[in-house]
């Protein structure tokens, strides 16, 4: 029998002990890499696209429902307080017109829910199509579904209502997006941070849009936004300025739109998205005005200085008075032989628009476009300057209408010379500079990854001009 003095029994605790001393140390490693674990989990799902939800949509038909319904609840609460009055009978006038006033409501809130159901029934489609293009099955009908889509009517096609979607803003995408282009812009030359950032806007685009008209708003809001942030805009600028190849490429991308300028600053390597500079002229707006359009892209856009007033129509109903008839084109780009871009429309005969909504967005602003809206800008707030991020494009075609018939239904658009690009990239650069801070944004201070040994520091305006 052994005791515990018995050296036998003193080796056997020992080695038990030094047994349970490695277990130990092993659940400890264990839970550190969980920990690890976890903490990489939640960086990749900060990455990925929100669960998209027919809530994420249906705010404005919820808020016109519960007007109604507390419209309703009004005229009926009135119509008790009549009829609780003895002295009153059922001829009285004031209690024969609130009940006709009571039928009416019910019938237009019927009519109105019609309606409703209609644009739910697009959302959810536009939804379905969403959450296919995340299964893998579904992305390998990418190519096909891509086919269809561009040889495809964009009159027919267009997703109707699409003017009704309020995508909200992930600040947590925003910030992201905006330190990953702070540190990106910083390295290296202008060509090798030009680089970087173009390989991370393909890496966002193809998470972000895995085939067309499926979008994660969010995430194309958040880039544009970013991008429009004073700091990094005038970086990007300025190593634009700085090197004469890079210089060259966008004078050859750009060129003078009928009321603005369209200056392509960026465009991606593996996927299809541009990034560019719009400066609109003001006094091109005195003598025209722009056409009803749709896009042939999702779009996020970030107001640099000045705003603007656009218009959103949708194709009128059938007895609709308050319609205007437009003449209805299919806008279908030609590629020249030597790579010019020529404008190139289809004449279609004629179109009924109903105007739908005014929108107004100024200075620090940043709003999203879906691919099907018809919009027209009809008024400037003085010089205006937009960076415009659009995504890879999901038609070859799209609409367009003008209130007068369109004269020349194909022409070259005027290019920039080197020395114009350079005035007007310069003009604008020292506009943005001395915008000051707008009211939103948090461009005036923000944490950012220098990438020196992952120490962060406080970047404020005008630190790294």
């Amino acid at each position: 029998m052994a005791t515990i003095g018995d050296p036998k029994t003193v080796l056997q605790s020992d080695a038990i002990f030094a047994e349970l001393e490695g277990i130990k140390r092993q659940e400890r490693e264990l839970r550190d890499k969980l920990s690890s674990l976890r903490s990489r989990k939640a960086e990749l799902r900060a990455l990925l696209p929100p669960r998209v939800t027919m809530s994420s949509f249906s705010r404005p038909l919820r808020a016109r429902q519960s007007a109604h319904r507390a419209e309703g609840r009004e005229l009926r609460l009135q119509l008790r307080q009549l009829n609780s009055e003895g002295s009153r009978n059922r001829d009285d006038p004031l209690l024969v017109g609130l009940s006709a006033d009571i039928a009416a409501h019910r019938e237009a809130r019927k009519q109105q829910r019609a309606l409703d159901r209609e644009v739910i029934a697009e959302l959810r489609a536009e939804l379905k199509t969403m959450r296919q293009a995340r299964t893998k099955k579904d992305l390998d009908a990418v190519t096909d579904s891509e086919n269809a889509h561009e040889v495809a009517d964009p009159w027919v096609e267009r997703l109707p209502k699409m003017h009704l979607l309020f995508p909200g803003r992930s600040e947590r995408q925003r910030l992201r997006c905006f330190k990953e282009l702070t540190s990106r812009l910083a390295t290296g030359s202008a060509a090798e941070g030009l680089s970087a950032v173009v390989q991370l806007v393909d890496e966002e685009m193809r998470r972000a849009c895995p085939q067309p008209l499926a979008m994660d708003f969010n995430a194309l809001e958040a880039l544009a936004w970013a991008f429009g942030q004073q700091s990094v805009f005038c970086q990007l600028v300025r190593l634009v300025l700085s090197d004469d190849a890079l210089l060259e490429r966008v004078v050859s991308d750009s060129y003078h739109h009928d009321l603005f300028d369209k200056t392509v600053l960026l465009s991606g390597k593996e996927t299809n998205w541009k990034l560019r500079l719009h400066v609109f002229r003001p006094e091109s707006f005195t003598v025209s005005q722009e056409e009803v359009h749709s896009h042939r892209n999702h779009f996020a856009s970030h107001i640099l200085h000045g705003g603007f007033t656009h218009q959103l129509w949708e194709p009128a109903s059938p007895g609709d008075e308050d319609a205007k008839e437009l003449y209805k084109y299919v806008y279908d780009p030609l590629v020249a032989e030597d790579g010019t871009r020529m404008f190139h429309i289809e004449p279609k005969g004629k179109v009924r628009l109903r105007l739908e909504d005014e929108q107004t967005v100024k200075a620090g602003d940043t709003y999203y476009m879906h691919p099907s809206v018809l919009h027209a800008v009809t008024g400037l707030d003085g010089r205006t300057m937009t960076c415009v991020l659009n995504s890879p494009q999901v038609s070859e075609r799209s609409c367009f209408s003008t209130h007068e018939v369109w004269e020349e239904e194909m022409f070259t658009r005027e290019r920039f010379t080197v020395e114009e690009m350079q005035a007007q990239l310069k003009d604008v650069l020292n506009v943005v500079q001395t915008r000051g801070a707008l009211p939103g944004t948090d461009d005036s201070a923000m944490d950012v990854d220098t990438g020196s040994g992952g120490q962060r520091r406080r970047v404020r305006r005008g630190e790294n001009r």
